[in-house]
């Protein structure tokens, strides 16, 4: 075949669209060194590609499987055991156990589990407030937050 056209292939592969992403797909197959059925001829991976498609040596189906399987971000192992199939049945049981061991301590917590609480820093953070607002106040700041009223929102 001198010369491939889209014409040749489409009799292969009715939807263009298909026929490129297949055509690209058996291209990047030729350069990884998959060995063709047809005699090079001096031609490039895609013209090759496009002359396997348009003689009908690619198989339709296994060059889509190719795509999907290269477009694949999560790769499933054939022979994984399925997450539905496996026993949780001891997990629940231990995660119960656990459970109920706590449930007894949630009303009464100990000292321990407590957050210590520095009465020191909270009063020292009391003051250095208090000595703001202060000196807002000397400076003509009114540190009292204010509500607008009712009579002030309808002004607006």
């Amino acid at each position: 075949m001198a010369r491939v056209t889209i014409e040749d292939c489409v009799e292969e592969i009715s939807n263009e669209f298909d026929l490129v992403v297949l055509a690209a797909e058996r291209a990047s197959q030729l350069s990884l060194g998959v060995a063709s059925e047809l005699e090079r001829e001096n031609d490039k991976n895609t013209v090759l590609a496009l002359r396997e498609i348009a003689e009908g040596v690619a198989d339709e189906e296994t060059l889509r499987e190719a795509v999907v399987k290269n477009m694949q971000r999560v790769r499933v192992a054939d022979e994984q055991e399925p997450e539905e199939d496996k026993d949780w049945s001891e997990q629940i049981k231990q995660l119960s156990a656990e459970l109920s061991s706590l449930e007894g301590n949630d009303d009464e917590a100990s000292e321990e589990e407590m957050p210590a609480i520095d009465e020191d820093a909270t009063q020292e953070e009391a003051e250095f407030i208090q000595e703001e607002d202060e000196l807002l106040n000397k400076l003509g700041f009114d540190t009292e937050e204010e509500t607008p009223t009712d009579s002030e929102n309808s002004d607006m």
